[in-house]
């Protein structure tokens, strides 16, 4: 099958481990990239995709993201290529235009993917028919978030969580009462990322020592640092804590998760790690310090995640997924029904 593959969000969907694995199926794949946050530049990529499909045309178009759907929308208007649409972030969009846009590719696709639960729930909500939706989760290349895991480092613990996370005031206490155990925030200190005055209280609380900000590192150093971790805390369900949360169960690291949005469909609690309550930060302090002090149950959830990106999220699982959405695509354009 040919496939037009174009991501205006290569952070969050890997395009380059999609194609890769996709290829590996047999599947010739063109890779177009778009900004996300340049809409600007859709239309010029639709209208070059456009004269480009006129020559060849793709079997089926994926697009990843707002901007991407566009780009497709533009080249597939006067040439029949079934199109799979899936959105970035669907119902959390925080411009008005942008959701509406959204929605109006959505609805105009042929089939939609959703990353997990919530995000088929929110399609179906902006008008897109639940039939026409097909649940695909993130990927995430497990040669490279791996299990093998270095020795245990003598004495202390170590627990990451995302700079934009709710809840990182309360997991200072967590430092205070656990005094080898160092919070390894990944981000950019800033007014949006909850960081300004936490160094201080830090200080207050005698574990500004302990409390470090790390820019968000490269796949392979951030799979170093999460192997080396003893849990990840996840504590929103947007997609850059989605993907951390399955990159950390593919390294066998326990995930304790705010059981809201889309996080129970990564993180399994009793399996994965643990979920607790969404609007209590105090609950997920109490989860990390059980867990901190439980090495069989963090050896457990940590097998129990590496099994589960194995068999749910490795690139080749999603990739045949994908590509089974792809041809019933095709299926569809070519009958004009849905094949289930």
């Amino acid at each position: 099958m040919r496939v037009a593959l174009v991501s205006s969000d290569p952070e969050v969907s890997d395009p380059q481990d999609l194609r890769r694995a996709l290829r590996d199926l047999g599947h010739d794949v063109a890779l177009d990239l778009v900004p996300e946050d340049d809409e600007s530049r859709a239309a010029p990529l639709g209208h070059e995709l456009h004269e480009r499909w006129l020559l060849t045309p793709p079997d089926a178009a994926l697009a990843v993201g707002t901007v991407a759907g566009v780009a497709v929308a533009v080249a597939a208007r006067a040439v029949a290529v079934p199109v799979v649409q899936r959105l970035v972030r669907p119902e959390r969009s925080d411009d008005p235009a942008r959701s509406r846009l959204a929605g109006a590719l959505a609805r105009e696709s042929t089939l939609v993917l959703a990353s997990g639960s919530n995000d088929l729930e929110a399609l179906v909500a902006s008008g897109v028919r639940r039939a026409r939706v097909r649940t695909v989760p993130l990927g995430v290349d497990t040669s490279v978030f791996t299990d093998a895991r270095p020795s245990p480092q003598a004495g202390g613990h170590r627990v990451v969580v995302r700079s934009r996370a709710v809840g990182l005031r309360a997991l200072l206490a967590v430092l205070a009462s656990q005094r080898e155990t160092e919070l390894l925030v990944l981000g950019t200190p800033g007014s949006g990322d909850g960081w300004i005055g936490l160094a201080d209280l830090a200080a207050r609380h005698g574990v500004r020592a302990r409390l470090r900000l790390l820019a968000v590192p490269d796949r392979d150093a951030l799979a170093g640092l999460l192997r080396a971790a003893d849990l990840a805390v996840v504590l929103e369900d947007d997609d850059a804590s989605l993907r951390l949360a399955v990159q950390a169960i593919a390294s066998g690291t326990p995930v304790v998760g705010a059981d809201r949005g889309s996080l129970p469909d990564i993180v399994v609690d009793g399996v994965t790690g643990r979920l607790v309550n969404d609007r209590s930060a105090d609950a997920a302090a109490e989860a990390v310090r059980s867990l901190l002090s439980d090495p069989v149950a963090r050896e457990s959830f940590g097998n129990g995640g590496v099994d589960r990106a194995r068999v749910r999220f490795a690139w080749d699982v999603v990739a045949r997924d994908t590509a089974r959405v792809l041809a019933e695509a095709v299926e569809i354009a070519a009958t004009g029904e849905l094949v289930s």
